[in-house]
């Protein structure tokens, strides 16, 4: 049965880009795992190297960066999301964020070196790793247009209907940095 809804939701995620095939969906659901993840467990630490790529089904994810001794909110997946947070294949080099996540997950796993042996059998797979790269490049766009665009209240009420689940989980400096904000600024308007 799980490997059912696995099975239906890896195809949806893939279908928004162009239809799976039942082959590569069967390979890669063969080489996955589903994990859960409790409320503040990290799936990688800064300075560590990823080896996995991971669709985040339900729950959220939080990419947080460490500068001056003060934490920075980078990024947050949502479910549907691909965290593709993995070394370079030209460099290895460790992470430069932490990636944590704030409410209990469940994800969808898969090591990088499984996924590039199917990726061999199935030259497609090139095309939704393009798509998701695509999407996450869009995604920053759309974030850095959004906030030059908008002002300080419309950015705390879009993020807290967009983020409700962890709204009250993170900190005030995390979400006002997110917003590029002051923190007295942020707390002001919220």
């Amino acid at each position: 049965m799980q490997q059912n809804l696995n099975y239906q939701f890896l195809k949806a995620v893939l279908a928004k880009h162009k239809t799976p095939n039942d082959e590569l969906l069967t390979a890669i659901l063969d080489q996955s795992r589903v994990k859960s993840y409790e409320a503040k467990e990290i799936l990688l630490r800064a300075g560590e190297i990823h080896t996995k790529i991971v669709l985040v089904q339900e729950g959220k994810a939080v990419a947080l960066e460490k500068v001056d001794r003060t934490k920075h909110l980078d990024w947050i997946w949502s479910p549907t999301d691909v965290i593709i947070h993995a070394s370079s294949s030209l460099e290895e080099r460790g992470s430069d964020v932490d990636i944590v996540f704030p409410i209990a997950s469940t994800t969808l796993e898969i090591d990088l070196i499984d996924l590039f042996r199917i990726r061999e059998q199935f030259t497609e797979l090139n095309y939704y790793f393009n798509q998701f790269l695509a999407q996450k490049n869009n995604k920053l766009r759309k974030h850095i247009r959004w906030v030059k665009r908008t002002d300080a209240k419309e950015r705390i009420a879009q993020f807290r209907d967009e983020h409700k689940e962890i709204y009250y989980i993170i900190t005030d400096e995390l979400k006002a940095g997110y917003l590029n904000m002051s923190l007295r600024w942020f707390q002001k308007n919220k």
